[in-house]
């Protein structure tokens, strides 16, 4: 075996264990917001994994170990993300599903290689007798799992996109949402060389795996570049959020605080201002006689909750009531969300069944059930 430390794999080989590092001190990370930390450890040590991965066949190692699993880590990639910036853009909201749910492509594709693994073990020593060739099935398995796992891929990074879209960027934190495009938009890129190497082999002639050293490539850049510009800009922004929202609140005594709040409850459950779709922190901030700053700060600081979920908790509750009420009957679930002040169905959808874990429909029909017993 003769070892291949060209300058091109040593800098894969530090970056990955840079990233490790990173991944590390990211799971043992004492940051309140647990499933931020978590998710971007998880991404980092996606890349780290495929980092070493890549430096084991570009290196001429050739080690065996990572023919055991492959095709599995980087299922993890799409859902981290999504978590990732879910956790940002929502920090006090539970995720919609559970989180085994978002790895559960993990989860089978490692259970199918420990099934192949045993399979080939037990025919190996003779304890069964061989019915099917274990390494035709090894090939059958990875010539699916990749695709799909750019499938599972896109998925969530549309999903991502989305979320992005949806966020109200009203409230403040301009600096996260600026990394958290830029890191999207670079994933939308490496979605599209992925798909260019998972289809390189059906276009042209490849040799020894050649094809797959663009992506490779590009995901060793991205170790080093979530290393220094995630890591270190999350933090930046997090110290920056609460330096801003300390800043704001400065001038008000706790007791003026505590009016502001009462202020803004006030509008909602007495005025309903929720009732209006183009509602906005300023629109707020101007009918309770602050600046649009102090009202993010009241509610980030105090309440735990950002502008879009103090609103549409409330709009929530007004859509329960009136799917309830006898009189709405004759409208449609999409008509009342509207009235309720929800821009369109979409947002409503999705805001209902993350407040409430289950759909108009299933609401509709539990509270049925309770009115029957």
């Amino acid at each position: 075996m003769s070892l291949n430390l060209s300058l091109i794999n040593l800098l894969i080989l530090f970056g990955a264990i840079q990233g490790l590092l990173v991944s590390i001190i990211l799971f043992f990370s004492k940051d309140e917001n647990r499933l931020k930390s978590i998710s971007l450890g998880i991404f980092v040590a996606v890349l780290v994994y495929n980092g070493f991965e890549t430096f084991n066949w570009s290196s001429g190692i050739n080690s065996y170990f990572f023919a055991l699993f492959p095709f599995t880590l980087i299922f993890a990639l799409g859902p981290s993300l999504y978590l990732y910036v879910y956790a940002i853009f929502y920090p006090q909201q539970k995720i919609p599903q559970p989180i085994i749910w978002y790895y559960a492509p993990v989860l089978i594709q490692f259970g199918l290689r420990c099934c192949l693994i045993l399979y080939f073990i037990l025919e190996k020593e003779r304890f069964i007798e061989p019915g099917f060739s274990a390494q035709k099935i090894d090939h059958w398995q990875a010539t699916i799992a990749e695709p799909f796992s750019v499938a599972i891929f896109w998925v969530y990074l549309v999903y991502t996109a989305r979320l992005i879209r949806q966020k109200d960027s009203s409230e403040p934190l301009p600096t996260v949402y600026r990394w958290i495009k830029l890191l999207v938009l670079t994933m939308f890129v490496l979605g599209v060389v992925w798909i260019a190497t998972v289809l390189s082999p059906f276009l042209w002639p490849t040799y020894n795996d050649n094809h797959y050293y663009p992506s490779e490539i590009l995901l060793v850049i991205l170790i080093y570049w979530i290393s220094f510009a995630g890591y270190h800009r999350t933090k930046i922004v997090y110290l920056e959020t609460v330096k801003a929202g300390s800043s704001s609140l400065d001038t008000l005594t706790p007791d003026e605080i505590a009016v502001c709040v009462q202020k803004m409850q006030e509008a909602m459950e007495s005025e309903k201002l929720y009732l209006d779709p183009d509602l906005t922190v300023a629109k707020l901030a101007d009918h309770i006689s602050l600046n649009s700053r102090q009202v993010s700060s009241i509610l980030n600081q105090h309440l735990q909750k950002g502008f879009s979920e103090f609103v549409n908790e409330y709009r929530v509750n007004e859509v329960k009531q009136r799917l309830l009420a006898s009189e709405n009957q004759h409208m449609t679930i999409s008509g009342i969300a509207l009235d309720c002040g929800f821009s369109s169905q979409a947002t409503f959808q999705r805001v209902f069944k993350l407040l409430t874990q289950m759909t108009p429909k299933e609401f509709i029909q539990s509270e049925s059930r309770k009115v029957k017993n």
